[in-house]
């Protein structure tokens, strides 16, 4: 798939991914990204105003993944059994961000 912008702020907010419907996976709500070794887990939703075939990552989800607009990213739904996922580590880092 090919990474696109977020088009507006309300849904930028959300921190979710977007992808049109005909992509979605319609058994998960979480999907895993790759790109360059890295798999990335984020949360996603249908939305008609992405084409097919592209991802709609807001700003600091794409500065996070290092995805730049028209990257390639390989995209597929996590395992369908969420309830037995388990989080074995955790970064978190604190930025500043200010919209320009």
């Amino acid at each position: 798939m090919s990474v696109c912008k977020v088009d507006d702020d309300d849904k930028a907010a959300t921190n979710k991914c977007f992808l049109n419907p005909a992509d979605f996976p319609k058994s998960s709500r979480h999907i895993q990204a790759a790109s360059d070794g890295r798999k990335l887990l984020f949360t996603a939703e249908a939305d008609n105003n992405v084409s097919s075939g592209q991802i709609a990552f807001n700003f600091l989800q794409r500065k996070w993944g290092n995805f730049s607009v028209n990257q390639a990213v390989s995209v597929e739904e996590c395992p369908k059994n969420e309830k037995d996922m388990v989080i074995l580590s955790i970064g978190v880092e604190v930025d500043f961000h200010s919209k320009k």
